[in-house]
């Protein structure tokens, strides 16, 4: 199940990432962040849910945002 569910990630983060794209959007990926292309489990970035990051999770969305804003 897991790799079914990685699989529908990739899949559904890489059409959106083209629609995204396509209309002049920036994006993003924080799918590396968060799972270092599938090698890490983001549990521990996440609250119990298993769904919404805690605190040290949002840190690392801003990090990678504030990465993809430097010029």
């Amino acid at each position: 199940e897991r790799a079914w569910s990685d699989a529908v990630t990739r899949t559904f983060n890489a059409e959106l990432t083209r629609v995204a794209r396509a209309g002049g959007a920036q994006v993003v990926d924080l799918y590396d962040p968060f799972k270092a292309g599938g090698q890490v489990d983001p549990a521990p970035l996440l609250l119990d849910d298993g769904d919404h990051p805690h605190a040290q999770g949002h840190r690392v969305i801003a990090d990678a945002i504030l990465r993809a804003l430097e010029f």
